[in-house]
């Protein structure tokens, strides 16, 4: 499945990303259909300099979460492999890092091969 998303989302997850620096941020993703609309925040999240994480029990059940959204608070954009357990529950998954500007994310699918994420909005 080709996932989108749009602009203004991503804009918004870097700005997130850059107040949470140097920590890690985390948060759901959510979809109508296979275009990503916005991202849940959980509660409970931890989140250190080198991992952000939150307890599973605390998740919401909604239908339409789709994968993961996290930073990395160096130049990395490579998952670890606690990442890519993550990344298991999720057809999409996104992992933005430093600078966090506006090109610097990387999409996985479930088994962490690369996804190529459509942008919906251009200014």
């Amino acid at each position: 499945m080709r996932w989108s998303i749009d602009r203004e989302l991503i804009e918004y997850i870097m700005e997130i990303s850059k107040d949470y620096y140097p920590k890690e941020f985390l948060a759901l993703l959510r979809a109508d259909k296979n275009a990503i609309k916005e991202i849940l925040f959980v509660p409970g999240l931890k989140s250190s300099d080198s991992r952000a994480s939150f307890d599973t029990l605390a998740l919401p059940h909604y239908f339409d979460v789709v994968g993961t959204v996290h930073s990395h608070p160096s130049e990395s954009g490579e998952p670890s492999h606690q990442d890519l357990m993550m990344f298991s529950r999720y057809p999409v998954n996104m992992i933005v890092f430093y600078p966090f500007s506006e090109d610097c994310f990387k999409t996985y699918d479930n088994k962490g091969d690369p996804v190529e994420l459509g942008m919906l909005s251009d200014r």
